[in-house]
This record gives structure tokens, C-alpha cells and sequence, in this order.
């Protein structure tokens, strides 16, 4: 009976895993053509509220609201020695059956980075514990007033690496 268990456990982690790889340190990566997975929204429920932390050499700050027709909203500011560098809008909902994180970033002038019609997508892979697991993105929910965002991001050269953006909560 026990070797029957450890197969079925065995058998569920290799198909959890298939079509994903490693991708940097805290972060995974979907393989071309593997769609993604659904989670309910209310999972992620402790990303709602008001939240400051230090990365990319300045100030970051997120906003997220609760689910509501679907989706969760966020808004993400960069401020570097007193100065706005990017803001973005966020977007967590299913489409076509996959959940995303859709971002569109947007210029101190207000000009988008993305096409009009197109924006950066994180498809979800897995919850896991306290960790969301999207292809380039992982948050680390940590604590109820601490979080981390783990980010994969393209050098010119084509490698990646990957920046971390430590919040804690803040009571408006």
C-alpha cells in the first residue's frame, strides 16, 4: 500500500512539474506552448491593500484591490531621489482559462512601454505554501504585513536575473 501511495505522490509532482522550469533563483518559467494554470483570486486575497518597500534604487509602492467582476487591480509607482521613474497598472484575472498578472507600464509623460493593444504577462503555474508561482514572477506572501515580488528580468545580452522588491504593509 505504501508503494502504491509514494507512485501516485511521485506520478502528481512529475506532471506538476512538467512543462516548467527553473528559471532564476526564486522564479519559474513556463516551457513555449504550456499554457498555465486557474487559481481562485479569493487565494490571493492577502495581496490586497496598500503596500511600500526599496528596490531598483529608489521608493516602490503597490496598491491592490479586492477582487471584484473577475479581477484584482493593482496600481506599482517607482520614485528615485524624488523623482516618478515608471508607474504601472496591474491586472490579475483569468483568460482563456489561464490566470495572468497583465501589466501595462506607463512613463512619467503617460506613454505606455507596451503597444496599445498588447501588455507583460505572467501566466500562473502553482500556489505553493505562501508562494504564487507565475512564468518570470513569484510573491512570497511571507507574513500577514511582509511580502516579496521576485522578478526575472532580461539582460541586453539575453540572460536573466532577478530583482526582488521587499514590501510591508502600510495602514493608509
Amino acid at each position: 500500500m505504501r508503494m502504491i501511495w509514494m507512485t501516485v505522490i511521485f506520478l502528481f509532482g512529475s506532471l506538476a512539474a512538467w512543462g516548467q522550469n527553473k528559471h532564476t533563483e526564486h522564479t519559474l518559467k513556463l516551457e513555449p506552448g504550456v499554457k498555465g494554470n486557474q487559481i481562485v483570486l479569493d487565494s490571493l486575497h492577502h495581496l490586497t491593500g496598500y503596500w511600500k518597500g526599496e528596490a531598483l534604487g529608489g521608493l516602490v509602492e503597490e496598491l491592490w484591490l479586492p477582487a471584484s467582476g473577475g479581477q484584482m487591480t493593482g496600481l506599482f509607482r517607482l520614485v528615485v531621489a524624488d523623482t516618478l521613474i515608471f508607474t504601472e497598472h496591474m491586472q490579475l484575472g483569468t483568460w482563456d482559462g489561464v490566470t495572468q498578472m497583465r501589466i501595462k507600464h506607463v512613463s512619467p509623460d503617460g506613454a505606455t512601454w507596451e503597444p496599445k493593444e498588447e501588455t507583460t504577462r505572467f501566466s500562473f503555474i502553482r500556489m505553493e505554501n505562501n508562494t504564487c508561482y507565475f512564468s518570470g514572477l513569484t510573491i512570497d506572501f511571507g507574513t500577514k504585513d511582509h511580502l516579496i515580488f521576485y522578478l526575472a528580468m532580461k539582460k541586453k545580452d539575453g540572460s536573466s536575473y532577478e530583482e526582488s522588491f521587499r514590501f510591508r504593509r502600510v495602514t493608509l
